[in-house]
């Protein structure tokens, strides 16, 4: 008897898997209100989360933004920071040569906006008027250059009234 002339072996457990409900396309089948209400569950698991979601899971003592986003805190966020707050438990623990982050309060380099550069700008502007006007006698005997850029920003009005 060779291997070919031997019935096959057949398989007691093995089940014909016909499927349990006819395949019939779901947008046929699905009424209006159905698709509707699967929709809305998406719709609604994404209005869950905050718009500007940056990943980050927020936990529940973290303090929140106006947009929902979680706020900046030195020792958790700015890496130089949380090595040095690490180094106060455990001396081994390196400070890295990086620099701080942009919101960081002891970054002393370059974390200046452009509010802050506005109201510097201003400062400076309002100190040497107020030299001009100390040195000067008269209130009205002031520099022409100042006067031309007061009257550039319109808050100069000459002694004609204009």
């Amino acid at each position: 008897m060779s291997k070919n002339d031997r019935p096959p072996v057949v398989n007691p457990y093995k089940k014909d898997r016909r499927p349990l409900v006819p395949i019939v396309d779901a947008n046929e089948t699905m009424g209006r209100q159905s698709q509707q209400r699967a929709s809305n569950a998406k719709r609604a698991k994404q209005l869950c989360q905050p718009a500007s979601f940056s990943g980050k899971k927020l936990k529940k003592g973290d303090q929140r933004t106006l947009f929902g986003t979680k706020a900046f805190e030195a020792i958790i966020d700015c890496v130089v920071c949380a090595a040095h707050e690490a180094r106060k438990f455990r001396h081994e623990v390196p400070i890295p040569h990086r620099p701080r982050h942009n919101l960081c309060d002891k970054n002393k380099g370059g974390g200046i906006s452009k509010e802050q550069m506005a109201s510097s700008k201003e400062e400076k502007y309002l100190q040497a008027l107020k030299k001009v006007s100390a040195r000067s006698a008269h209130p009205t005997s002031t520099t022409p250059q100042l006067v031309r850029q007061e009257q550039r920003r319109g808050n100069f009005k000459g002694t004609d009234g204009n």
